[in-house]
């Protein structure tokens, strides 16, 4: 998958997400429907906690990242692919977020203020994706706590994944 085509298919993710998470009931964005499970105003903090410490990796000095990771050295995942080997890495172990992902109590008057932080995520990768070129995406690489290395590229197809399943749990 192209650049172009990553950064179409992460703002379909972002702008869905975003829609969605606009439409939910005060209720749902304050309380989760399930106990124990996250409200949708945690879905979205948790989203931006991910989606920030994933751009930080994409704005660290490319230096950096070739002296802390390495170069990747594996055929790339598809967003298919990739979602599979997540899916059952995640059932095999009972996947749960790290400390510091876990989010906050979010509460309604926060939620004009969170989307706005989500859709700045969006524009910050956009902004940063523009310093890369395709053969980086495809050389530089970052340790994802579950999967192990992946390349740039797919880590851009990770956010989009994630996005995606916890939009899913919005629903």
């Amino acid at each position: 998958m192209t650049k172009k085509e990553c950064i179409q298919l992460l703002k379909e993710s972002f702008d869905s997400l975003i829609q969605d998470v606009k439409e939910l009931s005060d209720e749902y964005f304050e309380h989760p429907k399930v106990e124990g499970k996250w409200s949708g105003g945690q879905q979205l903090e948790h989203l931006i906690l991910t989606n920030s410490a994933i751009l930080r990796g994409f704005s660290a000095p490319k230096e950096r990242l070739l002296e802390k990771f390495g170069t990747f050295s594996r055929q790339e995942m598809t967003l298919n692919i990739l979602t599979e080997k997540y899916t059952k890495a995640a059932k095999k172990i009972q996947v749960k977020a790290p400390p510091n992902l876990i989010p906050a109590i979010i509460t309604l008057p926060d939620k004009s203020g969170k989307i706005a932080e989500f859709q700045k995520c969006l524009q910050d990768f956009i902004n940063v994706l523009n310093n890369w070129t395709e053969t980086e995406l495809s050389k530089y690489q970052l340790l994802h706590p579950l999967i192990g290395p992946m390349s740039m590229r797919e880590m851009i197809l990770f956010i989009i994944f994630h996005n995606r399943h916890h939009q899913k749990q919005l629903k």
